[in-house]
């Protein structure tokens, strides 16, 4: 018997098959050979309007999981579905009716996790798949950033059966939320930037921190973290580990390297004689390109790795940490690990 499980979000619908008969060797090692992913980028957040979300929007997010379940039972034998839905359910007061037309038309039901339940599940993919990275009794801290926002959650480990699961908070810092918060401006985007990162920065340090007495561990889940390490594939970025200073280091490289998409409309050294001193863009222009130009693709990788930054590095400051851990196992390897070892 194979498991399906569904992981339907924000930005995109993720399935990941596994097989519960090499579950013992999880007790030993993990391996990403084992098991099958299958992503879409579907964008079910920018269905929604007023709390609610569009029906006539979800067709995307609908055939993906239709074409995705199909996939699953004919080719590779799957015989169980386990779905779950994050922050863009919890947050559309229509959920029930967009469940209930999902159903419909896939034959899958969703489950809407609470934010605890996300975070729980997201530290149990981190600690299952790092396992051998971590000591007993170290503090984890997870730091997922997702479409909707960012959720930071910590556990004591003593094995794969023994999490203790300590606390857990959530920010408005998700990928979606904070490109909103850029496009609802119209000034020059290092501006708006650099005001997105004040913000961001004056958030976390407003909630209340968890104190451990232990030694911390990071780990980090998301495009944007993911996106920093400069490989494919969640094989290649599991495992690798970058400083605070790196994080802030990659975005200012990033915003240089994209200058001509973020900054410049004519630069300096075009020596353009209407414009001496260069013509900046300004944040409408960006817009413009992101949705009207066809520049969605081409920005989907900066903007990934720049709004990565607003959340990852001043949380690692806050809690003085050095280094995060990048945890290529997200969500749907949580529910599929807690499903076939009863954790």
């Amino acid at each position: 018997m194979r498991i399906g499980i569904f992981d339907i979000g924000t930005k995109a619908v993720r399935l990941l098959i596994g097989n519960p008969s090499d579950t013992e060797t999880l007790y030993n090692e993990f391996s990403f050979s084992g098991y099958k992913n299958f992503g879409e980028l579907t964008f079910l957040g920018n269905a929604m309007v007023e709390d609610n979300l569009r029906v006539k929007d979800i067709q995307k997010t609908v055939s993906t999981i239709r074409i995705f379940s199909k996939k699953a039972k004919e080719e590779f034998g799957v015989n169980k579905f386990i779905a779950v839905g994050t922050a863009v359910f919890r947050n559309a007061k229509n959920v029930s009716t967009i469940i209930d037309i999902i159903k419909q038309h896939t034959g899958i039901e969703i489950r809407v996790l609470s934010p605890e339940e996300e975070a729980q599940y997201s530290m149990i993919a981190a600690i299952v798949s790092s396992q051998n990275y971590l000591e007993e009794n170290d503090t984890v801290l997870l730091i997922d950033q997702g479409g909707g926002s960012t959720e930071i959650s910590f556990a004591t480990y003593k094995s794969i059966n023994n999490i203790k699961f300590e606390s857990s908070q959530s920010f408005n810092l998700g990928t979606v939320e904070l490109l909103n918060r850029i496009f609802s401006h119209d000034v020059t985007f290092e501006n708006v930037y650099k005001q997105l990162l004040n913000d961001a920065e004056k958030e976390i340090k407003s909630h209340k921190s968890f104190n451990s007495s232990g030694l911390m561990k990071a780990f980090g889940l998301g495009n944007g973290i993911t996106n920093m390490t400069g490989k494919r594939g969640n094989k290649k970025q599991h495992g690798i580990e970058l400083s605070s200073k790196k994080i802030g280091y990659i975005a200012d490289k990033t915003i240089a390297e994209y200058s001509a998409v973020f900054t410049w409309e004519i630069s300096p050294s075009q020596n353009d004689p209407n414009y001496p001193e260069g013509k900046k863009k300004h944040i409408s222009d960006i817009k413009d390109m992101y949705y009207n130009r066809g520049g969605k693709k081409t920005l989907e990788f900066p903007l990934s790795i720049l709004l990565g930054r607003a959340a990852y590095k001043p949380i690692l400051d806050q809690y003085k940490i050095d280094r995060i851990r990048i945890c290529g196992a997200g969500l749907r390897y949580g529910v599929y690990f807690s499903e076939v070892l009863d954790i």
